[in-house]
């Protein structure tokens, strides 16, 4: 954080000040602590007329030149001259106390311009003319800036009017981090001693607008408050606020007969009725400090005299600034500032100049392109060459290094150099085993199937391709011949504990439906249950399903071997002939029936 000298209007160790210095080869503006001890403290404040805070700071330009010690002890020389070392860093004599903040300062010779008046009781000034510059030069040092404020009673030729205006005090300071009692109480005390006429009675009944005149003329107002005078007796008190930093007319107050406040802000011209109780004439100095620490809005900034249709005039808690700002914007003057801003610089580019930018930019993104292409033409072709590569490879020389591999992993390395020899994927062909584990995959996740079909990692074939491999199982009703021939097949290769097994038989409930085989024609939903279908059961709707299931001790696999479709729960001597023919059949393909499981139905149990 920049240490700066806290007194108001001082520029002091602030960054401008500080280049500034830099640039015309000055030594920097001595900065001093404020003192710990209260008692100092208390005389510091009293002497500044504002809040201090010990982490706080006050230049030298605000010390008596006594006050300072610039050198250190004078040395004798032995030809008898006198040579004084100057210090680097300056340093206060003990009780050494500051000049009252109003007096002026001149940053150019670095000293304080004494003045005999230390009465703090403000002096009555007439002022003649006065000069209102709005334009701010930002650049400016402290003492310029405060001799332009002095300049301000000299030179106001374009009112025309006589105004008074008187430096009471700088307005109080107040530190948002901490406040101390004793100060406040204080400084109360003091506001009430140099604020309240004595000559004036503050009872409510009788204080009125003349009340307020006749305080004017004979206390004046505080530091940068003017008001006009006028002959002839007035209904209507009009007080001007002049910002001291943007040096300008910043606000117009109207105080009426009735005592009724109205607030314009001369950047804008929006008016804001002021909800204030005057019922003396502290009160009303208490309305002018209050109107000083508020904030209005001071519009766009982009046009004069114009600002947004929902401006207050005034901001509210959420729209106040937390830091001093120099022009202060209520949210919908930011906004419309900002759209202006854009408006404006929209207007102002060249049409040249965009077109060069454009033009560059493209053919900075052509140059892009050239070299996404190029990259890409190298890749396909060294995608070209590993394809031709894996194609001219012997079957044996992939079988021999495949060997060690699982059964499953042997089939998805055949399949994926099946696919590499091919330059259209529509001209692959799959193995019976292949098509199974992609079913199986299918099967088990289909969002992984189709993401691994999507991003080619594993050669799989699309949905269509293992739908006409679906379509070619047969799946009429009964014992299927297929699929006790692949048991038979599975029996050969397996041991002969492995084929011991039981038999799973369940009865599902239907909803009654007849559809159409489209590939073998005939009506499907009606009793079906092979040669041992009851002559008045055909041409019935079904509304039950007689599943067998097989199941070996050892292992986790199961196998589905027929399922039949019945009126009603099957009869137990038709059941038992089926479950005979079922055993047969799996005697036949090597399996072993030692169990037969059901559900404890009645009919089951007759079978």
């Amino acid at each position: 954080m920049v240490k700066k000298c806290s007194v108001k209007n001082c520029l002091s160790g602030s960054t401008a000040e500080r280049k500034r210095n830099v640039e015309l080869n000055r030594r920097q503006t001595t900065l001093f602590q404020v003192p710990k001890c209260p008692e100092a403290l208390k005389k510091w404040n009293l002497a500044l007329s504002q809040h201090l805070l010990h982490k706080n700071f006050v230049c030298e330009l605000h010390f008596k030149d006594d006050d300072i010690i610039r050198t250190f002890d004078r040395i004798n020389l032995p030809n008898g001259e006198v040579f004084d070392l100057p210090k680097e860093r300056f340093h206060l004599k003990a009780g050494a106390i500051p000049v009252q903040a109003n007096m002026l300062v001149d940053h150019h010779d670095a000293r304080v311009l004494d003045s005999s008046n230390t009465n703090p009781l403000p002096m009555q000034i007439v002022s003649e003319e006065v000069v209102i510059n709005e334009e701010l030069d930002t650049g400016c040092s402290a003492g310029k800036h405060m001799e332009d404020n002095s300049n301000i009673s000299d030179n106001f030729s374009d009112c025309r009017q006589q105004m008074y205006s008187s430096s009471i005090v700088n307005e109080i300071i107040e530190d948002t981090t901490s406040h101390t009692g004793d100060l406040e109480l204080e400084w109360q005390i003091l506001y009430e001693e140099n604020y309240r006429p004595a000559a004036f009675d503050d009872n409510p009944g009788t204080f009125s607008l003349s009340t307020i005149l006749q305080a004017l003329k004979d206390q004046g107002l505080p530091q940068n408050w003017c008001w006009s005078k006028q002959s002839e007796p007035q209904k209507l008190l009009i007080l001007y606020y002049i910002d001291s930093f943007l040096k300008k007319l910043k606000l117009e107050v109207k105080i009426s007969n009735n005592l009724i406040i109205q607030i314009t802000v001369m950047e804008t011209g929006v008016t804001v009725n002021y909800n204030y109780s005057l019922t003396s004439v502290i009160h009303f100095f208490n309305m002018l400090q209050e109107i000083e620490k508020s904030q209005f809005c001071s519009g766009p900034g982009v046009t004069n005299g114009r600002c947004s249709t929902r401006c207050d005039g005034i901001l509210q808690s959420p729209e106040k600034y937390k830091r001093f700002m120099k022009m202060n914007r209520c949210f919908s003057c930011r906004s419309l500032r900002k759209r202006l801003l854009m408006s404006s610089k929209r207007k102002n580019n060249d049409i040249t100049k965009r077109y060069i930018t454009i033009k560059r930019k493209l053919h900075v993104k052509q140059k892009n392109l050239h070299r996404l292409k190029k990259k890409n033409h190298q890749l396909k072709e060294k995608v070209e060459q590993l394809k031709h590569q894996c194609a001219v490879i012997k079957d044996s020389v992939i079988e021999e290094e495949i060997a060690d591999l699982p059964e499953a992993q042997k089939q998805a390395v055949r399949a994926c150099f099946q696919a590499a020899k091919v330059k259209n994927s529509k001209q692959r062909r799959y193995t019976i085993e292949w098509v199974y584990e992609c079913l199986m995959i299918r099967i088990k996740g289909p969002v992984v199937y189709d993401k691994l079909r999507e991003r080619q990692i594993l050669p799989l074939p699309c949905k269509d391709t293992l739908n006409r491999y679906i379509n070619k199982l047969d799946s009429a009703f009964g014992f299927p011949k297929a699929i006790f021939d692949t048991l038979r097949l599975k029996a050969s290769r397996m041991e002969s504990y492995d084929k011991r097994d039981t038999l799973l038989i369940d009865e599902i409930a239907l909803s009654e439906a007849v559809k159409l085989n489209t590939k073998t024609m005939e009506f499907n939903g009606f009793v079906n249950l092979g040669n041992y279908t009851p002559q008045n059961l055909i041409n019935e709707r079904a509304d039950h399903a007689l599943v067998f299931m097989y199941q070996p001790f050892r292992g986790t696999w199961v196998q589905v071997l027929g399922y039949f479709l019945s009126k009603s729960a099957v009869t137990k001597d038709v059941l038992h002939k089926l479950i005979i023919d079922c055993i047969i059949q799996l005697e036949k393909a090597g399996m072993q029936v030692d169990v037969v499981t059901s559900d404890g139905a009645q009919w089951n149990r007759g079978a």
